[in-house]
């Protein structure tokens, strides 16, 4: 198959034989002799002068989207407004137990040495990769 005698119903017709005519998009030859064919979930290669080619689609797998959803900073989520009280209760929490502790295992004694170096080893790490 020349690359002159490929157009857009030629590729429907090879989308057609696997199955994916209703995902394509667009396509283009990024170089001699191959082309790339793009896909609402993936993407296909083909050699035109050989007539093969690989198929690549992308699946979400169901825990790990999930997840990663949760990772994106939309504040229109009630979960980024959770994520923020609970950030907020964990900074009260690690604040008060440096007053619990009195005499030498508290904040004047070994609790001293302990919040530090809990606040130079993160800013040494900050200015190292700046």
């Amino acid at each position: 198959m020349k690359q002159d005698n490929i157009n857009k119903t030629t590729i429907l017709n090879l989308l057609d034989d696997a199955g994916e005519e209703k995902n394509f998009k667009k396509y283009y030859f990024p170089s001699p002799g191959i082309l790339k064919v793009f896909l609402k979930n993936g993407s296909l290669i083909l050699n035109t002068e050989t007539g093969e080619g690989n198929i690549e689609t992308i699946r979400h797998r169901p825990v790990f989207k999930e997840m990663n959803f949760l990772h994106y900073n939309n504040a229109k989520h009630l979960y980024t407004w959770f994520a923020d009280l609970f950030g907020v209760a964990l900074i009260l929490v690690a604040v008060s137990g440096l007053f619990i502790l009195k005499g030498k295992k508290g904040i004047t004694g070994r609790g001293a040495w302990l919040t530090s170096a809990g606040i130079l080893i993160p800013l040494l790490f900050l200015l190292f990769y700046l």
